[in-house]
């Protein structure tokens, strides 16, 4: 692991002491990627750096599910995964936990760079579900 790579995980475990070892290294790829592959081409695609949470939020949102103990949760926009791979995480720890995120561009616009991410934490145990729809039509 590089310097950058290094500094990445020890903010996230000073942030975050409880997170699995898989999502350590999947969150230390995606905040020190400037690019990630997805799933719909072989090329990595080109991340726009707006379109992330920050490690301090993704932390809070973490202790947030996990000081609820929340086993359901839903997420309304997708693109990368960086808010899902945090709370498919924290949902880890309870039985039978699910995770549905909703976004008709995940594959189009994001080029499943979100989808790709979350295959990688699939060990971890919360059933994830995607919906490629608006959020006003799959909520309704």
């Amino acid at each position: 692991m590089n310097a950058r790579g290094a500094s990445i995980e020890r903010e996230l475990l000073d942030r975050a002491p409880d997170l699995a070892p898989k999502s350590v290294e999947v969150l230390v790829d995606m905040y020190g990627a400037r690019a990630l592959r997805g799933t719909e081409q072989d090329v990595p695609v080109k991340l726009e750096p707006n379109t992330r949470i920050s490690i301090e939020q993704g932390a809070e949102l973490h202790r947030i599910a996990r000081a609820h103990r929340t086993k359901t949760s839903l997420e309304i926009g997708f693109a990368y995964g960086f808010s899902t791979i945090w709370l498919l995480d924290a949902l880890s720890v309870q039985v039978e936990s699910s995770h549905l995120a909703i976004d008709p561009l995940e594959r189009r616009v994001w080029q499943g760079v979100g989808l790709r991410q979350v295959e990688r934490v699939s060990e971890l145990g919360p059933t994830f579900s995607w919906l490629e729809d608006y959020a006003i039509h799959a909520l309704s």
